[in-house]
C-alpha cells in the first residue's frame, strides 16, 4: 500500500468546523478497526454511512509511529490544536467505550487548526463532549493510509514509518527513580554546559497569568525532552499572576523580587540568589534621565503602591489605568507618545515596544529634576539590580529565571531559615505533599526532582543526598506536572502558568 503524503494546509480564514444539517443516521458501528496489523478495541459511530473515531483514540494509538501527532485544546478560543509528527500525551480518557451516546449527536462547531493553519476540510461531529472525526479525513490530514476489507467488516489502517530519533547526547541528560530520606521521587539530572542542552523558562502563549492544561503545554513546547512544573502563581482570585521573578530567552517577563530564584547563564552557568531587580527606560541620546519601573507587567491594582510600572506585550494589549499619571508609550525604540492618563483609561501596548506608567506622585517625588520624554527620542530597557545580592547573583549573561521557595539548601548546608511568604500550613515540617525542586550540585549541574508525597525537611535531606549545594522548592501540589522523554510521571490537578523546559539536540 502506498505511502500518504500529507495534503498541505491551506491558510485560509479561521471557520468552524460543521456539517449542515443533522446526521440522518448514527449509530455505534460493530465494524472493526485494525492499525499496522493489530486490531484496536475502541469507539466507534457510523454516521450517514462513514465511520467516525474520538480524535484523542487515534493520537493514543497511533503514537509512536510515523503517523503519531499532538493534540490540544483552548477552552478559551474553543479551538481544537493538531501537531503533526510530535508525541501525544495521554489525559487517562482513551480507548474508553461508554455507554452508547447515538443520540447525542451534533455537528461540531470548533475550530481546528492542523500544524499551525485552521483546517475546514475535516467533518467532526460532538458525541457525548467529545469530538469525533471521519477516518479518512483524519487519514488525509495527518497522514495515514485508510482501507477496508469488506469480507470481515475491517477497517485498515497503515502509519507511516517513524523516523528513528537520535539518542540525546551522552550525559546531557539522567532521568531515574530514587528512593532516599524516606521519600520516593523521578529525579532529572541535567548538564546545563553540555552545548547538546537548552534550559527555558516558559510561560502560557508568552504571557502574563495565561493558563493551560499540562498536557497542552507538553504537546506545544515544540519537542521538549522534560517539562517541569516552575513558579508558584497566585490562585484564581488574584488572576494567577506568578511568584517570583520569570525571564525566558533574555526577556525579563515579571517582577517579584524577594524570593529564591535561579538564573541561568546561556553559557550553562548557574546563579542562586535573592536578586532584587529593576528595569528602566534609558535615554540613548542623552546620558541623563533613566526613569526607573519598580513594577513589571504588575496587577493594575498595584500601580498605586509602585508609583511606576512598565507593562510589556506579554502583559497582554492593553491596561486599564488605576491611578492619576503619565504613559510613555515606546514604539521600535522610539518614544510614540507621552501623555497624561486618568483612572480608567484604557492604554494599548504595541506589539513592538512597551508602556511606562508613571504616577504623579513619582514624577514629583522619586525623581529629581524630572523631565518629560521627548516623542522621537531614541530609547532601550536595562535590567538592573537595585542591590547587591548577598550571594552573588548578577544579571551578566542570565537568559532564564525561575524562583520558588523555601530554599532548602544554601552553600552545601540545609537552610533552615524559612522566608515569611511561605509560612502556611503547607510548609509546615509535618506536612506532607507532592513537590517539585530544583537544585544545583558543585560541578554545575541542574537536579529537579518530582515527587508525590514529602515533607520540606524530607526533600531538604533528599537534595543534599543528590549532592545538591544550593536548592530551592517550587510549585507543588495540585500543581505538580513532570514529563520526561515521552512520560508524563505527574499531572496537574490545575492549570499552569509557568514551567521549566529542557530540551536536548
Amino acid at each position: 500500500m502506498k505511502r500518504f503524503v500529507a495534503l498541505l494546509i491551506a491558510v485560509v480564514l479561521m471557520c468552524s468546523l460543521c456539517v449542515s444539517g443533522v446526521a440522518a443516521n448514527v449509530v455505534r458501528t460493530s465494524q472493526k478497526l485494525m492499525v499496522d496489523g493489530s486490531y484496536v478495541n475502541c469507539e466507534i459511530y457510523n454516521i450517514d454511512g462513514s465511520n467516525y473515531f474520538k480524535l484523542r483514540d487515534l493520537a493514543y494509538i497511533l503514537n509512536g509511529t510515523g503517523s503519531q501527532f499532538a493534540v490540544g485544546y483552548n477552552a478559551a478560543t474553543r479551538t481544537v490544536t493538531v501537531e503533526t509528527g510530535a508525541d501525544y500525551v495521554p489525559n487517562g480518557s482513551e480507548l474508553v467505550i461508554g455507554e452508547d451516546k447515538s443520540a447525542l449527536a451534533v455537528p461540531s462547531t470548533q475550530t481546528i487548526w492542523i500544524d499551525g493553519a485552521p483546517n475546514s476540510g475535516l467533518s467532526a461531529y460532538n458525541i457525548g463532549g467529545n469530538n469525533f472525526f471521519k477516518l479518512r479525513d483524519l487519514g488525509n490530514a495527518v497522514g495515514f493510509e485508510v482501507d477496508y476489507d469488506a469480507a470481515t467488516a475491517t477497517m485498515l489502517v497503515e502509519s507511516r514509518e517513524a523516523a528513528p530519533k537520535p539518542a540525546p547526547v551522552a550525559g546531557a541528560v539522567d532521568c531515574r527513580r530514587v528512593t532516599a530520606e524516606g521519600i520516593t521521587a523521578d529525579v532529572l539530572t541535567v548538564d546545563v554546559k553540555n552545548p547538546a542542552v537548552r534550559v527555558e523558562t516558559s510561560m502560557v502563549n508568552n504571557t502574563v497569568a495565561a493558563r493551560d492544561s499540562f498536557a497542552n503545554i507538553v504537546a506545544q513546547s515544540g519537542g521538549a525532552y522534560a517539562v517541569i512544573t516552575g513558579n508558584f502563581m497566585n490562585g484564581d482570585s488574584e488572576g494567577n499572576y506568578p511568584i517570583g521573578h520569570v525571564m525566558r530567552n533574555s526577556e525579563l517577563l515579571y517582577i517579584g523580587s524577594g524570593y529564591s530564584s535561579f538564573g541561568i547563564t546561556e553559557a550553562g552557568e548557574v546563579h542562586v540568589g535573592r536578586p532584587s531587580i529593576r528595569v528602566r527606560v534609558k535615554p540613548l541620546d542623552r546620558s541623563y534621565n533613566m526613569w526607573t519601573a519598580i513594577g513589571l507587567n504588575l496587577k493594575e491594582h498595584e500601580q498605586a503602591a509602585q508609583g511606576c510600572v512598565l507593562y510589556t506585550p506579554a502583559f497582554g494589549d492593553r491596561f486599564t489605568v488605576t491611578g492619576s499619571g503619565s504613559v510613555m508609550v515606546v514604539s521600535g525604540g522610539k518614544v510614540a507618545e507621552y501623555r497624561t492618563a486618568a483612572p480608567e483609561d484604557v492604554v494599548w501596548i504595541p506589539a513592538d515596544g512597551y508602556v511606562l506608567w508613571l504616577s504623579d506622585m513619582y514624577m514629583r517625588d522619586w525623581v529629581y529634576d524630572f523631565q518629560s520624554p521627548r516623542v522621537g527620542e531614541r530609547v532601550e530597557l536595562e535590567y538592573f539590580l537595585y542591590q547587591p545580592d548577598e550571594e552573588g547573583f548578577t544579571l551578566d549573561g542570565v537568559t532564564q529565571i525561575f524562583s520558588g521557595g523555601p530554599r532548602l539548601v544554601k552553600d552545601g548546608a540545609a537552610e533552615l531559615y524559612q522566608e515569611p511568604q511561605f509560612s502556611g500550613d503547607r510548609f509546615t515540617p509535618t506536612y506532607a505533599a507532592s513537590r517539585t525542586a530544583v537544585g544545583v550540585t558543585a560541578d554545575g549541574k541542574l537536579i529537579f526532582i518530582s515527587t508525590d508525597c514529602a515533607t520540606i525537611p524530607q526533600l531538604r535531606a533528599f537534595m543534599l543526598s543528590l549532592g545538591c549545594v544550593d536548592a530551592i522548592n517550587l510549585d507543588g501540589g495540585a500543581s505538580t506536572g513532570f514529563y520526561c522523554n515521552g512520560v508524563t510521571y505527574r499531572t496537574p490537578g490545575r492549570l499552569l502558568a509557568t514551567c521549566v523546559q529542557i530540551y536536548v539536540d
